[in-house]
């Protein structure tokens, strides 16, 4: 009877002990709190647009490389340009052979071809008057070409207003430009877009849009093609001596 009593007193006393001093999160044993799907998915959003980025960029450089890969190495064929301002008649494609050829597509009408334009204006100063080196402006119209007066007329203001020496071309019947189109993947055309052809008449680079640094490469590129040019020529020159 005793020990009862006594176990029953212990008993009320841990109660009441609990109840005026309750245990503290450190001495409490927490259940693990189960995180919810909204949550879970919440938190992924960030990693999932990561990686759609990501994807989405593979594509465009493996899109580009299959420009570049049907591009690249390919005779450019002949052109069908005419005099638009400050400009020559073209001779065949044939009689230019043996010297690089420069084709810069743009338009006035376009942010990024005139934003492009500065840069590509000093460099074809740098190279207007170098032998073996020949630059051809072609101002484009954003669709078809059916008023070349509206396209000389803007081309001129905007040569007059950025102060540019610039030749410039026109492709009325987009003959040039539809070749080159088919050549690439998409079937289209993109302004702007340069090309350098080599003395043969092959495509050594091309560059599509606008980027800062694309003249700079544009200038190493050209450099590169004279330097090969003249080692041919002094092994040529080094063999007729033997």
């Amino acid at each position: 009877m005793l020990r009862g009593y006594a176990v029953l007193q212990r008993f009320s006393h841990r109660s009441y002990f609990t109840r005026q001093y309750p245990m503290t999160d450190s001495q409490s044993e927490e259940k693990p709190v189960r995180p919810s799907v909204r949550s879970v998915l919440k938190s992924l959003v960030p990693l999932m647009l990561a990686a759609l980025f990501m994807v989405a960029g593979i594509l465009v450089l493996v899109y580009l490389g299959r420009d570049q890969a049907r591009l690249m190495n390919a005779p450019l064929g002949d052109l069908d340009l005419v005099p638009l301002v400050d400009a020559s008649p073209l001779p065949p494609l044939q009689e230019m052979q043996g010297q690089v050829l420069v084709l810069h597509f743009w338009g006035t009408w376009g942010s990024s071809s005139k934003a492009d334009f500065y840069e590509y204006a000093t460099l074809y100063g740098a190279y207007k008057n170098q032998p073996g080196v020949k630059f051809l402006t072609v101002s484009c119209s954003p669709g078809v070409e059916d008023n070349l007066d509206k396209l000389r007329d803007d081309t001129v203001q905007f040569m007059h207003n950025s102060e540019a020496r610039v030749s410039n071309y026109a492709d009325p019947a987009m003959y040039t430009r539809g070749r080159i189109a088919k050549m690439l993947s998409s079937g289209g055309f993109q302004y702007p877009m340069t090309l350098i052809v080599d003395q043969k008449g092959i495509v050594r680079e091309f560059w599509l849009g606008s980027d800062s640094g694309t003249m700079s490469q544009v200038h190493e590129a050209i450099k590169k093609i004279l330097a090969e040019k003249s080692s041919q020529v002094n092994s040529a020159d080094k063999s007729r001596d033997k």
